[in-house]
């Protein structure tokens, strides 16, 4: 009932004044509002994998729990299957609702969630052949586990968080239009079902499959619920329709989608392969020694993502009015309550870890004090790295950040490795770290004197080709 109540708050509410006027106080009040429903989607997320994990633990053998760990990995490089139309939409969305009506918005949103669906259909039958076909047994190290068990496991999953796109493009939007915190409450809510339907299928014992089952249909469930509220009681004049559908439109936003997409197959294979690269090198059995400090870390990360993620739209939108100097101010503070919060946090977890891991995981799996070490340097580099990113997302800097996301890729690959084999699993982060900060972090660091100074000018609907396009400030 609670729930209900804040979602009829949330419909009575316009999501933009009517005089199309945003101050730096209202973007300061909508990325608040947004950081907190985070929070609220976040925590209850952490809730319940601190809750699940013991369990599954002993519910589990232990090779199918390490798959389970491992599937984290899956599902992040299957969020680039979208290839950036989330991204450019929600971006250009921001950029738009600045400036534009809502007719304007509405043919954005129709094309976009046509191209998300006309993409789909061709990746899902790719996704179910290369899953039918490929050796996943040794790409995973998996070797107890029955191979037609362990297609319908990854088939699932792919699928499930392929569909989970299409029906989450409500929340894309409202991101973009600065109301995410709408699409975090129903991400919260997913989360307590989810929470819920999984604990009642480990009470019933219910097979490995029916629990992937489970964690790939709820979100999608919550997706499809938050999409139908939204285009139907709370923004109808948003609704996509297939009459606002247009191939020009839609080549437009797979333009301007496509310089996120590349972005994202850079991180996915720099920040998400760990997992994989331990089970396919070392065996699967030694990722959760690994993959579950890294999960706790990875938490103060996320926590910094939160807060600052929200400023992401509110850029793009301040860019489009000219307000630089209220983003130049923004991405100082967003960029020292970034490094702050997460060296104080991680910190904190390294001179607890010995209290924690052991509270969180019993004796099962042991935690070296050099892996946890090497994390909690990771996750402050990674914090600041996602303010400098939340600025140039929203600014629209294209080639600079895919020169230095390529760089670092092709980078921090053979350099995991070499690491990994003559370190063990510590090298992983260690490698991460030492490259992400001379390819990524200082290269921000020198260009944004020039990023600050200036102020992006983008077409509509385009991204610039340059750092920045220059037009002198007012």
């Amino acid at each position: 009932m609670r729930f209900l109540r804040v979602c009829k708050y949330v419909r009575a509410m316009r999501f933009w004044p009517q005089d199309s006027t945003l101050t730096g106080a209202s973007r300061y009040r909508r990325a608040i509002m947004t950081s907190g429903a985070l929070v609220l989607a976040r925590a209850s997320a952490l809730l319940s994998m601190l809750v699940l994990v013991p369990i599954l633990l002993t519910s589990l053998d232990y090779e199918r729990f390490a798959l389970w760990m491992t599937f984290s990995s899956i599902v992040s490089l299957m969020a680039f299957t979208d290839f950036g139309l989330g991204n450019g939409l929600m971006t250009a969305l921001a950029s738009a609702s600045a400036k534009e009506s809502d007719h304007r918005l509405q043919i954005l949103i129709s094309n976009g969630f046509a191209a998300l669906v006309l993409l789909s259909v061709p990746l899902a039958l790719l996704v179910v052949a290369v899953a039918s076909t490929a050796p996943l047994g040794l790409w995973l190290g998996v070797t107890k586990i029955p191979a037609g068990e362990l297609r319908s496991a990854v088939i699932i999953l792919s699928l499930g968080v392929m569909a989970g796109g299409i029906a989450g493009i409500a929340g894309r939007v409202q991101a973009g239009l600065q109301t995410g915190y709408i699409a975090s409450l129903w991400t919260t809510a997913a989360s307590i079902l989810m929470f819920v339907c999984l604990m009642a299928g480990i009470y019933w014992r219910l097979p490995f499959l029916d629990l992937v089952a489970i964690s790939a249909c709820v979100p999608i469930v919550a997706g499809i619920a938050n999409t139908i509220w939204y285009f139907t009681r709370t923004e109808p004049g948003l609704r996509p329709r297939m009459a606002a559908v247009d191939l020009t439109q839609m080549a437009g936003l797979f333009r301007s989608g496509g310089f996120f997409f590349l972005l994202q197959v850079a991180a996915t294979v720099t920040f998400a392969t760990d997992n994989l690269i331990i089970a396919s090198t070392v065996g699967v059995e030694a990722v959760p020694s690994y993959a579950i400090p890294a999960r706790l870390f990875g938490f103060i990360s996320l926590s910094v993502a939160i807060i600052v993620q929200p400023l992401w739209p509110a850029y793009a939108e301040a860019a489009a009015r000219g307000d630089m100097a209220w983003v130049r101010q923004t991405f100082l503070r967003s960029l020292a309550i970034a490094f702050g919060l997460s060296f104080a946090i991680a910190s904190i977890l390294f001179l607890l870890r010995n209290q924690v891991f052991p509270l969180w995981t019993g004796s099962q799996v042991k935690i070296d004090s050099s892996v946890a070490a090497a994390l909690a340097v990771w996750c402050v580099a990674e914090s600041c790295g996602v303010a400098f990113a939340m600025l140039l997302n929203g600014l629209k800097v294209a080639r600079f950040q895919i020169a230095i996301a390529l760089a670092h890729t092709l980078l921090s690959l053979p350099i995991r490795y070499l690491f990994l084999q003559r370190f063990g699993l510590w090298g992983l982060p260690a490698a991460t770290t030492l490259v992400y900060v001379v390819s990524a972090i200082i290269p921000c660091v020198i260009q944004l004197p020039k990023i600050l100074g200036t102020r992006a000018h983008v077409a509509e609907g385009r991204f610039d080709n340059s750092i920045v396009k220059i037009v002198a400030t007012p």
